[in-house]
């Protein structure tokens, strides 16, 4: 009960989080389409062997100590994974072990909005400073995503920028 609990604050409070992330921008190790190097320290990716190679699959962002944010299409809930913060990987990368977590709503389809994980280490994450978040919602704004009837938008999902009141 305490554990489910847990993962539901975890799992709104991620959420809330991810949707942070993609509107600012912050955390993309990807730039026009090419590795940016170390420029964003906090991306790492899942360490996975498939058919007896092991190489990265699938990136995602440390966004606490203990917390990787990742897509839900990346593993099975529950199971071991590797993470790794390299740069590129070799096979002496840091690797970091933790147990994924995917959103209890995601159904595997194409652009599932809960299409979202997370990695929990046992440890902190050392070295690593966390994805940087926006100044505190008291001085912001909210943003907030919602959907516009499905015949103007065909099923896709539109953020908006809101006061909050």
């Amino acid at each position: 009960m305490v554990l489910r609990s847990r993962l539901a604050l975890l799992w709104g409070a991620t959420i809330m989080l991810l949707t942070v992330l993609v509107s600012s921008g912050v955390a993309l190790a990807i730039t026009y389409g090419q590795p940016d190097g170390n420029r964003h320290p906090n991306v790492g990716a899942l360490v996975g062997t498939f058919d007896g190679e092991t190489y990265p699959y699938c990136s995602g962002t440390l966004i606490s100590p203990t917390v990787f944010l990742t897509a839900a299409h990346c593993g099975d809930d529950g199971s071991t994974v590797y993470v790794t913060f390299d740069s590129t990987y070799t096979s002496k990368s840091k690797l970091y072990t933790g147990t994924f977590h995917s959103d209890p709503l995601y159904n595997q389809s194409q652009s599932d909005p809960h299409d979202i994980a997370v990695v929990v280490f046992e440890k902190p994450i050392k070295g690593i400073e966390p994805a940087q978040l926006p100044p505190s919602a008291s001085s912001t704004k909210w943003i907030r995503i919602s959907s516009s009837p499905p015949s103007a938008t065909a099923g896709r999902r539109q953020s908006t920028n809101r006061a909050d009141p």
